[in-house]
């Protein structure tokens, strides 16, 4: 595939990262600040029964969105972390199990997964962290690909590195996919937003186990590859 953007590197990375987080926390003063003017009204001015149940609709949506913003700020944090219950896991294994949890959001969304492997590839990760990573990482793809697209997961072990590569293609003469970053209009800012928060955290989690996170993309496709230390640890 023909990629118009190099791999991002290390600095470009933090750097994406550090606009994530001030994206993240201007999209936390957002709710909060309506949350705070909107009960303030409530206070200084009279409202009939209705008003105020519009109000206090209005209050919990914001306040449901902060505390959206919050996790994902707090997760974001504690991803950097390769956690203290490391072993050695069958990434094969881990990430048969996550395909089948998203089984039913690929087909809601009619995208195809395809798996495919050369080798199990065990490596040294914190189970609980290694889901979550994957997780984040095929939900990243399965939001950012249109519909009828396919998605072709492939693990192989290429130098003494598990290899986990994931390449979408769009079907026919669709649109681009989004890559972060890539421009919306305002109704999308909110899901680019989670995107790019998706793709931050797996990043982060992967990079804290000492692999490595790359994505390139060409005008209908995109590809997603993890490079992660092999390990031949016997199993615990």
């Amino acid at each position: 595939m023909k990629a118009v953007a190099a791999a991002p590197s290390r600095a470009s990375t933090e750097s994406e990262r550090q606009r994530l987080i001030a994206d993240l926390f201007h999209a936390l003063n957002q709710p909060l600040t309506t949350l705070r003017c909107s009960l303030e009204l409530t206070l200084v001015q009279p409202r009939t029964p209705e008003q105020n149940a519009e109000t206090i609709k209005l209050a919990l949506t914001q306040a449901e969105h902060a505390s959206w913003v919050a996790a994902g700020l707090r997760e974001l944090v504690s991803s950097d972390d390769p956690g203290e219950e490391r072993e050695v896991l069958e990434l094969e294994v881990c990430l048969q199990q996550v395909v089948l949890d998203l089984l039913p959001l690929a087909e809601a969304a009619g995208v195809y997964l395809s798996v495919r492997r050369s080798s199990a590839c065990s490596v040294f990760f914190e189970p609980l962290r290694l889901r979550r990573a994957l997780f984040y990482l095929l939900e990243y793809a399965l939001e950012t690909v249109p519909r009828g697209a396919t998605i072709k997961i492939e693990i192989c072990e290429q130098e003494g590195e598990a290899v986990l590569s994931l390449a979408a293609s769009s079907p026919g003469n669709t649109a681009e996919p989004a890559m972060p970053g890539a421009a919306e209009s305002s109704d999308g800012l909110e899901q680019q937003l989670s995107r790019r928060l998706q793709l931050a955290i797996a990043r982060s989690l992967f990079e804290a186990a000492g692999g490595e996170l790359r994505a390139e993309s060409s005008q209908h496709a995109f590809v997603l590859e993890v490079k992660l230390p092999v390990t031949s640890f016997p199993h615990s």
